[in-house]
């Protein structure tokens, strides 16, 4: 999106709530900080294993196409496409896991789209069935022992994908990746350190969007995750992670670098609001809002 484009745009937040019933929100924003409520629980899918959602991930293609995916299974992720962003279509589930490569996994958590050219790269964070541990009580699932991994798919039609590759390995456990183009072979790579020591969102950087990437260096303090970097102009950057602990929801990093951060700003939200968690954030122009609005109209008239 041109410079001129990114001054005039508006925002729109694919989020949940935190249930893993509640269905997808949808938040519409000016300039990143204050969102007004467009719908809440506007698609509830029950897909996979599971038969969950949570961590939408969304991407807007050049042909005006959104593309949803989220967790909901063992062995794979949910895939829905929309052209209006309420009525979704073509769902289905995505089935990466391959035991006869030895990935058969336990999870396929907060799957991430990232376009990359012809093809569109889909990372995720895995443990190996082998290396997962149950919890003592059943009832008690936050004591179970993962060791997460990233693993990545790519595709070019979103109906055939590629055989399930690992993605990069900070060598201990690992989930949320993102990854942000910054500018030509200026890739940052947004994830959060699992380690029950760590909890927090790390960045690194590389020169292409599979890395390798280095510099790793601590963002956030503990109980964070799922960030997201948007860019709203020329050195205008927010970075959002999602303070978890007691449900708190996103908070906001500012920087015209990214390499210094400003104090964290606290997001506004209107009383329709549910907990801002866990998602993406697709820019787009005004007619594009009106069209959603158009269409979230169309759907609750009577």
């Amino acid at each position: 999106m041109s410079t001129s484009a990114l001054l005039s745009a508006v925002y729109l937040l694919f989020a949940f709530p935190g249930s893993d019933r509640g269905g997808l929100d949808l938040y519409a924003s000016e300039d990143g900080i204050a969102w007004r409520t467009l719908a809440t629980g506007v698609y509830r899918p029950a897909l996979g294993e599971w038969r969950i959602f949570r961590d939408p991930c969304v991407h807007r293609d050049e042909e005006g196409v959104f593309h949803l995916v989220w967790t909901t299974g063992e062995s794979g992720f949910g895939y829905a496409r929309s052209r209006d962003a309420v009525t979704w279509t073509d769902e289905r589930f995505v089935v990466v896991a391959d035991p006869a490569r030895d990935l058969d996994f336990k999870n396929v958590w907060a799957p991430f789209i990232h376009p990359d050219g012809e093809r569109t790269l889909i990372v995720w964070s895995s443990t190996l069935r082998r290396e997962y541990l149950p919890p003592p009580k059943k009832d008690e699932w936050w004591t179970a022992t993962w060791n997460h991994r990233l693993y990545y798919t790519s595709t070019t039609d979103w109906s055939t994908f590629a055989p399930t590759r690992p993605f990069w390995d900070p060598g201990h456990n690992v989930i949320d990746a993102k990854i942000a183009r910054v500018a030509k072979g200026d890739y940052r790579l947004y994830y959060k350190d699992e380690r029950k020591e760590a909890k927090h969102v790390v960045e690194a950087r590389g020169t292409s969007p599979l890395g390798p990437f280095a510099q790793p260096r601590v963002l956030t303090g503990m109980f964070t995750e799922g960030a997201i970097l948007l860019r709203r102009g020329p050195g205008d950057y927010l970075l959002y992670y999602d303070l978890y602990k007691d449900r708190h929801g996103y908070m906001a990093l500012p920087s015209e670098d990214l390499e210094t951060f400003g104090p964290p700003i606290q997001l506004q939200k209107d009383e329709a609001a549910r907990v801002l968690r866990h998602g993406s954030i697709v820019t787009v122009d005004r007619e594009t809002l009106a069209e959603v609005e158009r269409a979230l109209a169309e759907r609750s008239a009577p």
